[in-house]
């Protein structure tokens, strides 16, 4: 009976040596994933340091994770937006007539009335009244049509060029 319990205490004993030398292998493992980490965390810092100090200085970082995206190129300017579209609504001799005009229409309700004054030389009429605001020539003529049939006048859209 004795060989039996000095057996099993020998077993016990190897076990509790096997338990001891598992946790000892985890611990170094574990300790070394530690270092690792600590080993990046200077290098860590002096790049957030130096991203802190380019967004002070308005620099822009680049880093892998921040790439900038190729951008599209910009659309070409519209012919329309370059040169905006008005509506004539009269064309005078005079420049108190076409300023009576302005006034006229400011009146009726437009926001954007305008003399365009032409060369007197080569003009019977140089001073044009012009309502302005319009996006488009669709939009333009239909705004003309309705001022022509709603005042009884010869109005047209004209395209503005420099």
């Amino acid at each position: 009976m004795r060989a039996s319990i000095l057996i099993l205490l020998v077993l016990a004993a190897s076990c509790g040596a096997d338990e001891t030398a598992i946790k000892q292998q985890e611990d170094a493992k574990l300790s070394a994933a530690v270092q690792a980490e600590e080993a990046k965390v200077p290098e860590t810092l002096e790049r957030i340091k130096a991203e802190s100090q380019d967004r002070i200085h308005g620099r822009t970082t680049v880093t892998a994770d921040t790439v900038p995206q190729e951008q599209p190129p910009p659309a070409a300017p519209q012919t329309q937006a370059m040169y905006p579209h008005s509506i004539q609504v009269g064309a005078f001799a005079t420049e108190p007539d076409a300023e009576r005009s302005v006034r006229e229409w400011t009146a009726r309700g437009f926001e954007d009335v305008r003399i365009i004054r032409r060369d007197p030389q080569t003009s019977t009429y140089p001073y044009a009244v012009r309502l302005f605001g319009y996006d488009g020539y669709a939009a333009t003529r239909t705004e003309a049509d309705r001022i022509n049939q709603r005042f009884g006048i010869g109005s047209f859209p004209v395209q503005e060029r420099p």
